[in-house]
């Protein structure tokens, strides 16, 4: 396979910047749109040059000439439309979070094993060059042992934000609040530097928002495999606003990403790590704290197909950040 044939599912939000990625691959072909508001579909269709367009996703499984689909749609549909989707022997690329909760993504994990197809959960901050490159100093010991890590996500969302789409703020259609939908990068950057989480203590509340069932404020202190502790804190009621935060200090020095930047990196010994971010250009229908690597997380996925290979972020790695999310919710929601 030469050109990986592909279906944008669900073409509100982040489906554009799916798009917009494979129009712009060598590697691929936007065959296909799909989206239960027909005209969503057909005007992104019509921008991205896709052939074909649906308000109905069994119609695109029945294509044979369709090779990947990426799902793009609120949190409870990830699942069944996985499962649908390995059943019809399609790749599939995910966006955050792959479920919401762990039994839903061992089986969404296990249908694609089952039917010898691709999965990629769309983690792409592991893709920004400063990520790539403190966890290379990290994994070579330029940092020396660690000793914690720390993330905070104090984002603002008004009431309409919610209210606009009903699916969100509820524990049956979201799966929880800014923890798996606004903090689940960071939480999943955490993890990729810190390693697992083996103990935990978890803070949860609504504080800002009468119109919703779950968290908007949380903070959870950790206990990571690699030895460090460290924290995240996350709030959805932070007027205006700031950049994501994440901190990482080890005996031999530290370092600090904001947004997607590594704005310090200091050691003892006087070493230094540099960030490859010259051709760092954003996706044009992106969000600004998207970040840019949508677009090197889609090559990813489709090299993978090509070169029968298993993704940089299989379903097994975007289940950890939900497998801890599962145990915080179910202590959190027994309180409630």
């Amino acid at each position: 396979m030469k050109e990986v044939r592909c279906a944008v599912v669900g073409c509100g939000v982040i489906g554009p910047v799916h798009a917009e990625a494979i129009s712009k691959s060598s590697l691929a072909r936007l065959v296909a749109t799909v989206d239960i508001v027909p005209e969503r579909a057909r005007s992104l269709a019509q921008k991205y040059g896709a052939e074909s367009w649906y308000d109905d996703y069994s119609e695109v499984l029945k294509r044979d000439d369709i090779d990947a689909v990426f799902i793009c749609t609120p949190h409870y549909l990830h699942v069944p439309m996985i499962i649908e989707a390995a059943k019809h022997g399609k790749h599939v690329l995910v966006e955050k979070p792959l479920a919401i909760d762990s039994a839903g993504a061992s089986t969404a994990i296990q249908a694609c094993k089952e039917a010898g197809v691709c999965l990629e959960v769309c983690f792409q901050n592991r893709f920004n060059p400063a990520t790539v490159a403190l966890k290379h100093a990290i994994d070579q010991g330029t940092l020396g042992k660690l000793i914690y890590v720390t993330g905070s996500v104090n984002w603002y969302r008004r009431d309409d934000y919610y209210a606009s789409s009903p699916w969100r703020g509820r524990w049956e259609t979201e799966g929880g609040g800014v923890l798996i939908n606004q903090a689940i990068h960071t939480l999943d950057l955490l993890l990729y530097f810190a390693g697992d989480v083996i103990s935990w203590s978890a803070t949860l509340d609504r504080l800002g928002h009468s119109n919703i069932e779950v968290e908007d404020v949380a903070s959870i202190a950790m206990r990571f495999s690699s030895g460090a502790v460290g924290n995240l804190f996350a709030t959805t009621c932070a007027y205006p606003g700031s950049d994501v935060r994440i901190e990482v200090a080890g005996t031999k020095g530290s370092a600090l990403i904001e947004g997607s930047k590594l704005t310090r990196f200091e050691t003892i010994t006087g070493d230094t790590c540099e960030a490859d971010d010259e051709n760092d250009k954003p996706i044009a229908a992106a969000k600004s704290y998207y970040g840019n690597s949508h677009a090197r997380l889609i090559e990813d996925f489709l090299e993978s197909i090509i070169n029968r290979r298993p993704p940089a972020i299989t379903g097994e790695e975007g289940k950890r950040s939900i497998d801890l999310l599962d145990a915080i919710y179910r202590e959190y929601r027994q309180r409630l």
